[in-house]
């Protein structure tokens, strides 16, 4: 954690811990934590909003990841409480849904120019926040006699991980070290 005043201009923005409580509630109202079993599409935003506006009131801003209809749908509310919205998105597509959202936040945080394709001043180019004066690569030891292979990333039925072990049988065929693949990852 720590302000990025280089970039972002927000004065802390990234140390505040009510900006988590309402991304925290958010996430949990999406994935149906705070929605009883059974119930419908209607009473699931229902108690989405009604969260929101609970939330959204203890907050000093509205912090979305990659979610641009969540924008839209909390921008009302967050204009009534003369909440900012930001939003986090990193992908080559431009959907209709993303360029309303682009309206509606007060700023689009986004690692690369090509990672959001709307030219906006409200585009804020931060990068990955890996400091890499800090995390420097150092001298390691290469075994000549092993290929080894990482993925880092949540683990979900989209990323295909079944293909990659396929791959893996394939690769053993066709290299002559020995393969291994380490799979770092939670699931989503």
């Amino acid at each position: 954690y720590g302000a990025f005043p280089d970039k972002t201009g927000l004065r802390g923005f990234w140390q505040a811990g009510s900006v988590a409580k309402v991304f925290t509630a958010l996430a949990a109202a999406r994935s149906g934590l705070l929605v009883p079993e059974g119930a419908g599409c209607a009473a699931r935003y229902l108690r989405f909003f009604r969260y929101a506006l609970y939330a959204i009131r203890q907050t000093d801003a509205v912090f979305v990841h990659m979610i641009p209809v969540w924008v839209i749908l909390l921008y009302p509310m967050a204009l009534i409480f003369r909440k900012p919205i930001y939003l986090w998105y990193t992908h080559k597509s431009v959907t209709l849904s993303l360029r309303i959202a682009a309206w509606c936040a007060a700023r689009v945080f986004t690692a690369s120019e090509e990672s959001f394709r709307i030219a906006t001043p409200k585009r804020v180019v931060i990068g990955h926040g890996i400091d890499t004066d800090l995390f420097v690569s150092g001298a390691f030891a290469h075994d000549p006699q092993q290929l080894k292979l990482l993925t880092v990333g949540r683990l979900s039925s989209v990323k295909d991980f079944r293909f990659i072990v396929d791959v893996l049988d394939l690769v053993r065929c066709l290299v002559p070290q020995q393969v291994t693949l380490t799979i770092v990852g939670a699931p989503a």
